[in-house]
């Protein structure tokens, strides 16, 4: 009986090998059929097959290989390297992996991919809901993003941790969103560096519909904010996708403007994402050279009465030969940095003179300043040509000249907005900037960060 046992257990362990060997050999692909590069970058991508029952190395056959595309194989996987030349389009490569006489075919897309210049998701933690001239947890993504300005006009502009944009649409960040305010109000973002490319992609998340937010480009060193349409129905979170747009030849820098109209809980934006199928090549950020002048009027005004004249307040950043002359006052309040305060008392007699500023020897010269009202309520609006005039004066001619100051709208009571990229400033070595009240100013305004820039 033992030996029938032994006898019967062999032969089942015959029986199974002989089954084993006679197993045909099954291969499966297990590596996604797609892959995205982008120009100039350097492809990296992972063929992997399965093989049950093999019958010594499998070996791969490519159709449609791109001769830049270097295969190089270890057991089952064939790794795809080379770098995408500036030419390239999206291919199909086909994929025949052969093992014991069984072949199974595999259609692989190398997809040129998008690369991204500009990207924000405003961060994880904001303490305060602060300003966002006043945030410091910024992303700053992206090849062309990593010393992007963000500014606010027309109204406050904060970051936010409630109402995230979570769950609201795929793969969205949450945390912190920039909120702008009820009443209106534009978050800007400056000096993205276009990195070589002109034609690009802009996406981003939104809690309003597009008949409540506009977005819209400027290119550097221009005035035109260029519209960027869209099309957004819901008033709860999703992403706006497919806006696209190409920059004139030589762009190397630009601006994005999100504009939202009054509602009743603020207008919210979250994972901002500007990309390109372009070839890029190394940023290139104009404007950022040190200013030719940048007055911030320093750190000592006072909070409380009396307030120093402009000729007797000493801690000004720009010493002698710059020379503050006025009927303003220097100051500070409680919640406000030192400043320039022009009263509504007598307010077409208020102005600030700075003298002795060099500008020789410089092109393109623009002015921008800081500006904020004093008006309680939201109503009427308070436009920046309607109260204040500035005009420029070559000490050395005596040629004087009215500048044209943008009507920008400003926001919220004590809310600064920048006024940017005024023109037709002269290049002399003795440059005077007066800066006037009007008698439309009723309830006073604040004047900070004067600057000019330009290229040397």
């Amino acid at each position: 009986m033992k030996n029938l046992k032994l006898f019967s257990m062999i032969a089942i362990v015959a029986i199974l090998t002989a089954c084993t060997n006679q197993d045909p050999t099954f291969i499966r692909f297990i590596s996604a059929e797609e892959v995205s590069v982008a120009l100039g970058k350097e492809l990296n991508f992972d063929v992997k097959v399965r093989v049950a029952n093999p019958k010594g190395e499998t070996q791969f056959v490519f159709e449609g290989l791109p001769q830049w595309v270097t295969p190089t194989q270890n057991g089952n996987t064939v790794t795809l390297k080379g770098t995408v030349p500036s030419d390239f389009d999206s291919i199909p490569v086909r994929i025949t992996a052969i093992n014991n006489k069984e072949a199974t075919e595999q259609n692989v897309l190398i997809r040129k991919g998008m690369v991204v210049i500009y990207s924000e998701d405003f961060g994880t933690t904001a303490t305060g809901n602060p300003s966002v001239t006043a945030y410091n947890g910024y992303e700053r993504g992206g090849l062309g993003g990593g010393v992007a300005v963000y500014a606010q006009e027309g109204g406050t502009v904060s970051i936010r941790t409630t109402s995230s944009s979570a769950n609201g649409y795929p793969n969205a960040s949450g945390a912190c969103n920039a909120m702008m305010a009820g009443t209106g109000a534009s978050l800007v973002i400056k000096d993205i560096a276009t990195c070589g490319a002109r034609n690009f992609k802009l996406s981003f998340g939104c809690n309003q519909s597009n008949d409540t937010i506009a977005v819209a480009y400027r290119v550097y060193n221009t005035t035109e904010w260029v519209s960027l349409p869209f099309s957004k129905e819901t008033v709860v979170w999703g992403k706006v996708e497919g806006i696209t747009f190409t920059l004139p030849e030589g762009t190397n820098t630009i601006s994005l403007k999100f504009t939202a109209g009054r509602t009743g809980f603020g207008t919210r934006v979250d994972d901002i994402i500007l990309g390109t199928f372009d070839a890029t090549s190394e940023p290139i950020i104009e404007g950022t050279a040190p200013p030719i002048f940048y007055e911030t009027f320093g750190n000592s005004g006072k909070t409380e009465n009396p307030r120093d004249a402009i000729d007797a307040y000493t801690d000004y950043d720009n010493k002698s030969p710059v020379v503050f002359t006025g009927t303003t006052d220097v100051r500070a309040t409680s919640s406000i940095n030192t400043h320039v305060w022009f009263a509504a008392t007598n307010p077409a007699t208020r102005y600030l003179s700075i003298s002795g500023i060099n500008t020789a020897g410089v092109s393109n010269l623009k002015l921008s300043f800081d500006i904020a009202h004093s008006q309680a309520s939201a109503t009427p609006t308070v436009v920046v040509n309607n109260i204040l005039t500035v005009k420029v004066k070559d000490l050395n001619t005596n040629i004087e000249t009215p500048l044209t100051v943008p009507a920008i709208s400003l926001g919220g009571q004590n809310v600064y907005s920048t006024v940017p990229d005024i023109t037709d400033i002269p290049a002399t070595s003795n440059l005077q900037i007066t800066f006037t009240g009007t008698a439309q100013n009723t309830m006073g305004f604040r004047l900070d960060n004067v600057r000019i820039d330009g290229n040397r």
